[in-house]
């Protein structure tokens, strides 16, 4: 699943500007909702599945076409937060009885692996900067990957999916710095909306852990 959401968001990204792709992603505290219903037995009363769907209106809102980029291309960043939201359920389940070295260990090695099966679809050749730059993306990477895994041992998945929208602070000034992308309208009145619908998932979820009184 981490390959799977590796490789979709970065084929995303190559198509559209990385304050949308980002924002789209939004989609994966309310996947992550949904499957921790279904594969943890966590409990999502009524107000939380309303607030999914309010979510996904937001999503729908993201990925109608604008000048900037066509609709199939949100697929792509759509596709990779299911595949993250299910990563993320299964880190939760193991974590458990497995410590967050060994998980971030075999997921690096699946990640490698499947990575080098892609090889024959396509190679440019790397020139040192590139190296440096791909160095730097796995040092972020394996550190972020490594604080996920940490964080799953002390609260439910639920609950911690929301913090994911602070991504669309950093995406912004990033895509601005780096690539001169803002996002568009419609971009950001659909994250609006798919950020209400998860913090609300998550005031319900800190009412739920705290129990009456």
């Amino acid at each position: 699943f981490a390959f799977t959401s590796g490789f979709l968001f970065i084929t995303g990204i190559s198509f559209l500007p990385l304050a949308d792709a980002i924002a789209i992603t939004f989609a994966g505290p309310l996947f992550v909702t949904i499957l921790a219903a279904l594969m943890l037995g966590e409990d999502v009363g009524w107000r939380r599945w309303a607030a999914v769907a309010i979510g996904f209106l937001g999503v729908m809102v993201m990925v109608r076409p604008s000048a900037e980029a066509v609709q199939w291309a949100a697929l792509f960043p759509l596709a990779a937060s299911l595949a993250g939201a299910l990563r993320d359920i299964t880190t939760r389940r193991i974590s458990a009885h497995e410590t967050s070295m060994s998980i971030l260990c075999f997921s690096t090695v699946s990640v490698i692996g499947f990575g080098l099966c892609t090889l024959p679809f396509g190679w440019a050749e790397l020139n040192y900067e590139d190296l440096g730059l791909m160095a730097l993306s796995g040092l972020f990477v394996g550190g972020a990957h490594y604080l996920l895994i940490e964080r799953f041992r002390w609260a439910e998945a639920a609950l911690l999916a929301p913090f994911k929208y602070t991504n669309m602070i950093w995406a912004v000034l990033f895509g601005f710095v780096i690539f001169g992308d803002l996002p568009d309208a419609w971009t950001l009145s659909g994250a609006g909306i798919v950020v209400v619908g998860g913090l609300y998932i998550a005031h319900r979820e800190t009412l739920r852990v705290k129990g009456p009184g």
